[in-house]
């Protein structure tokens, strides 16, 4: 297994206090949207293994790609796709290139570690190959923006809803209050269409 070289993506997270919860928080978020969008850019599951090392005495990780398919012979696009629509996430509502909705769910839960305005983090930061992003709360109301609208169908069941979509698969699970038990169904997601999770 060789690691390509010269490839790497940092996450650095300042602040007074950063808790544990929101550690995890923000770690989950940045190696989930890393593994969904280089699937995707892929088009094969698990193709890319992420390895990470924390910089000593500080809150910096460093994800670093190994390429565990020998079919992938060059990583530099993949990282180019994941740098510019991270980027084009704090910038607009415009599903950036081999984001699914769940690479959005993961960059939404990393910006809201630093936007629930308890001010312990000052700042959350991804860089790589000589760039950096701040991430913010832009990214938050960019991917609300981008997952907005939401399907109407016929017939309705009253529960709590969740939607789980990946490699543009839209599919919606209801914890159906009246029997008890979830249902679930699963739809390809149409060109332009945005959908809408409900809590």
């Amino acid at each position: 297994m060789k690691k390509a070289p010269n490839n790497k993506l940092t996450l650095k997270i300042e602040g007074a206090r950063v808790s544990a919860d929101k550690f995890l928080k923000a770690v989950d978020g940045f190696l989930g949207l890393l593994r969904n969008v280089s699937d995707e850019v892929s088009g094969r599951k698990g193709a890319i293994m992420w390895v990470v090392d924390v910089e000593p005495g500080s809150v910096v990780l460093n994800a670093s790609p190994y390429p565990v398919s020998r079919e992938i012979k060059n990583i530099a696009p993949m990282m180019h796709t994941i740098r510019t629509g991270i980027r084009s996430l704090e910038k607009s509502d415009t599903r950036p290139k081999h984001f699914s909705d769940a690479a959005l769910w993961h960059a939404r839960e990393l910006a809201s570690v630093i936007a629930d305005g308890d001010k312990l983090i000052d700042k959350i930061v991804i860089g790589g190959n000589g760039s950096t992003t701040k991430i913010s709360q832009h990214t938050i109301a960019n991917v609300d923006g981008i997952l907005a609208t939401a399907r109407t169908e016929n017939g309705s069941v009253e529960g709590k809803v969740s939607v789980l979509s990946d490699r543009r698969r839209f599919e919606v699970q209801i914890d159906d209050i009246l029997t008890g038990q979830f249902r679930r169904s699963a739809f390809p997601a149409k060109r332009g269409t945005r959908h809408s999770p409900a809590n």
